[in-house]
């Protein structure tokens, strides 16, 4: 394990392939033109192995060994296995942390979505999450087993009492917020639909819900769902992104924070993020999509001593978010705010160069950045940020979290353009003469033809034709019915074909937030 950690620390590409993962990306262009260099985007300008070299050095210990050790038994990526224990202590510290933004309060749980090639029959991204979420099954079970007036009375009686005459305040306190949690222990839902993420945040008192896989994939329930459930979803995701109160069916509004940890087959997730007029598409919300690459067949054990360290982390954040009720509330320093906007100026500079994404699937990434040097703050890994006492976040954690957020920015890329294009891209586009029309999905050819008639307006079947390099009039006019049928276009009195208009009631970016508010944090 130390000599992998070697190679890794020395951005080694070639090391990935002890993994059993993806083989390292290329850049996706190389230019000799030092002018031209320096225009590249500078996503794309560092290859994806050393961009986690740098990242695997920043996490705490924990975490970074018990990345090695999981990639090196399970054949897994580990790019997929460190985002995944990061999203793990994240959704930990819950909205105890909060970050004071302008007039945002921005909490550390992040949505994220690992996209695999086939389906699975286990579920290796909740192994990492036992810690947490076995805690959570023993606070549901106790409130299953005593049931709420039992735990009222608790508190009744609690309250009754002078905590400074039995024992130290400290623990009392801890005590009561143990059974208050207790009383409402719905902390994680099962499924993706709205309503019953809703419902899951009104009975939890932590104020966090985490969205976990069901029965069936997350991805493929909402799109069989409705299309309005994929709006609802976007929009209740972009609300608690900023902050903002969420709906609820009475006058009083939900208040708390809800996040996505899903693993989702590639089919079920391209037709969600990158379908025909999918809401996702025209108003991407803050969903952090990667790849996991080849899906281990079985998981071997890990080794005791690596997961024991990385379950006492995960226990010390949970004591430490249920010692009390009030809020740790951050600041960032001057040097974490400048560094924070030169990111978000060096994501927006060239954004045009990101295609075939939009600059719009990365907008929020510099807000992603910012909960992760919370929480490295949190972590300890930055000893110059001290919560409770001194609850800034300082130059070094945001240049740290910086790194990270470049590493998993480049994974964000490279995962959308994977969905977009499929996973035999070789930087051509569908567009290309050289491109095979005959070895592409009728799914794929379908998103071309809309990409198309959204750029160049209504057209005959025969200039569609002509639009793709020999593509025979059976495969075309096989597309276009599967997209007639579903209502994605409609054919003109005079032969040509045009996208069909939105409906009145869903204009064209649905899902986006409302003003921000302005109330402070409670």
């Amino acid at each position: 394990m130390d000599s992998l950690l070697e190679e890794l620390s020395k951005g080694n590409g070639q090391c990935l392939e002890a993994f059993g993962g993806l083989p390292p990306l290329e850049p996706v262009a190389s230019h000799s033109d030092p002018t031209k260099q320096e225009a590249e985007h500078w996503l794309l300008r560092n290859a994806p192995a050393d961009n986690f070299a740098k990242a695997l050095n920043i996490v705490p210990e924990p975490l970074k060994v018990l990345t090695v050790d999981a990639a090196s038994r399970w054949k897994l990526r580990p790019e997929s296995i460190m985002v995944v224990l990061l999203h793990v202590l994240a959704g930990i510290a819950g909205a105890k942390h909060r970050l004071r933004r302008a007039h945002l309060g921005i909490s550390c749980p992040f949505n994220l979505i690992v996209c695999g090639e086939a389906p699975t029959s286990h579920n290796w991204i909740e192994f990492f999450a036992e810690p947490w979420l076995g805690h959570l099954r023993g606070r549901l079970r106790m409130h299953q087993a005593f049931g709420a007036a039992h735990f009222m009375n608790e508190l009744k009686s609690m309250d009754s009492q002078s905590s400074f005459l039995f024992g130290s305040a400290l623990d009392k306190n801890k005590q009561l917020v143990r059974t208050q949690l207790t009383l409402a222990p719905c902390a994680m839902e099962r499924s993706p639909l709205p309503d019953k993420l809703l419902e899951a945040l009104k009975h939890s008192w932590g104020r966090t819900v985490v969205s976990l896989n069901g029965g069936i994939d997350p991805m493929q329930e909402l799109h069989s769902a409705s299309r309005k459930q994929v709006v609802e979803l976007s929009r209740l995701l972009q609300m608690s992104w900023k902050d903002m109160d969420l709906p609820a069916k009475g006058p009083i509004p939900c208040r708390g924070v809800i996040h996505l940890l899903w693993r989702s087959e590639i089919t079920a997730a391209r037709r969600v993020i990158w379908g025909p007029q999918s809401p996702w598409k025209a108003a991407s919300p803050p969903v952090l999509v990667v790849t996991e690459g080849a899906s281990p067949a079985y998981l071997v054990p890990l080794d005791a001593e690596v997961y024991g360290e990385w379950a006492k982390l995960c226990r010390r954040l949970v004591d430490s978010t249920e010692s009390g009720h009030d809020a740790v509330v951050w600041s960032l320093s001057p040097e974490a705010d400048a560094l924070a906007a030169g990111f978000c100026v060096d994501l927006a500079t060239n954004a045009s160069k990101l295609a075939p994404l939009r600059p719009q699937q990365f907008a929020w990434f510099h807000e992603l950045v910012i909960r992760l040097a919370m929480l490295l703050s949190i972590t300890g890994k930055n000893e110059n940020s001290v919560p409770g006492v001194d609850a800034i976040v300082s130059s070094e954690a945001m240049d740290a979290a910086c790194i990270l957020g470049r590493w998993l920015a480049r994974e964000h890329y490279d995962c959308l353009k994977w969905l977009r294009l499929g996973p035999d891209d070789d930087g051509r586009t569908i567009f290309d003469e050289t491109y095979d029309i005959d070895s592409i999905d009728n799914f794929q050819l379908e998103m071309a033809i809309m990409d198309r008639l959204g750029d160049k307006g209504p057209m005959t079947r025969r200039e569609l034709s002509r639009t793709f390099h020999e593509m025979t009039s059976r495969t075309r006019d096989r597309a276009i019915s599967g997209l007639m049928r579903n209502g994605f276009v409609i054919e003109m009195p005079d032969g040509r074909v045009k996208l069909r208009p939105l409906p009145t009631d869903m204009p064209d970016g649905w899902g986006a937030p409302g003003p921000f508010p302005t109330d402070e944090i409670p």
